[in-house]
């Protein structure tokens, strides 16, 4: 069964990051923490430290650390869904 992955809010934040809009970046990745299900406990917190570690790098003034890891997240969730066929 193939799974369509929308990226969408992903490139957005890398989008908001970019222009160095660090409000519009950070509501991103408080929108994208909220969507995080931790009954899936083990990838659920490590995305939640990694999108939090992005939040602390917007809020002092590293926008290239926040969207080269948001880059990085988006290219292993490409490459882990070809992996599996999707």
């Amino acid at each position: 069964m193939a799974h369509k992955v929308d990226f969408s809010g992903n490139a957005r934040i890398r989008a908001h990051v970019a222009r160095r809009d660090s409000q519009r970046a950070r509501r991103g990745l408080v929108e994208l923490i909220g969507a995080l299900n931790f009954d899936y406990q083990e990838i659920a917190l490590g995305l939640f430290r990694l999108y939090d570690y992005c939040l602390t790098a917007l809020g002092r003034g590293r926008f290239d650390e926040a969207s080269g890891i948001m880059r990085e997240l988006k290219a292993a969730w490409e490459q882990a869904l070809q992996s599996r066929g999707a």
